[in-house]
Parts: C-alpha cells; structure tokens; sequence
C-alpha cells in the first residue's frame, strides 16, 4: 500500500514537471518570435528609410539637372549636391550602426534570457 502511494506521487511530480517543461518551451518560443518580428520589423524600417532618401536624392538630381540657369548657379547647385551626397553618406552609416547595434542588443538580451533558461532547467 505504501509502495503504491509512492508510486502515485512520483506519477504526479512527472505529470507535473512535464507540464512546467511545456509551459517554458512555449514561453522561449513567444520569446523567439517576439524577437524574430523586432529584428524583421527593425529592418523593413530601415530599408523604408532608405528608400525614401534614395528617392528624396534622386528628386535633387533631377530638379538640378532640369532647371537653366547661370554658371555660377550651376556651381552652386553643384556643391550643395555634393554637400547633399556626403549627408546623406553620414546618414547611411549612422542608420546601419545604430540598426546593427540594435540588433546585437537584442541578439544579447536573447542570449542571455537563454542562458536564465537553460539555469533555470538545471534546479
């Protein structure tokens, strides 16, 4: 009788541990896609960002080449271009260092959740 009492505890802790493994695989896989669409969403607005500079800067070149006007506003028009260009350059690089450390910021935080996890598994 107390073999079988045994029994029925142990029966119970392995239901019971099961369920808690279950519930944490599902919280990691909540976790994986919440980070998964961040890291989607974080790029699609940078290449949306992109795109409209790139359209905005092609606009400039055509409203510069299309228009007459005197030397000296050529040259002008000229240099703010270039001016325009080495902006733009700048803005370029400072999106896609602050997009990359957005994403080793969250790859981190990921990481790390894991690691919480994986100790957590060990008790």
């Amino acid at each position: 009788m107390f073999a079988l009492e045994i029994w029925r505890q142990m029966t119970a802790f392995k239901a019971i541990k099961t369920q808690k493994q279950k519930q944490l695989q599902e919280k990691r896989r909540k976790v994986a896609n919440k980070t998964a669409k961040k890291l989607a969403s974080s790029t699609l607005n940078t290449h949306n960002k992109l795109s409209a500079l790139s359209d905005a800067i092609e606009q400039q070149k055509f409203n510069s080449l299309n228009s007459s006007a005197s030397p000296y506003d050529v040259s002008k028009r000229a240099t703010d271009f270039i001016e325009i260009e080495k902006a733009r350059k700048a803005a370029l690089y400072r999106m896609s260092q602050n997009h990359m450390a957005d994403k080793n910021k969250m790859l981190n935080n990921f990481m790390e959740q894991a690691r919480k996890n994986a100790k957590l598994n060990k008790v």
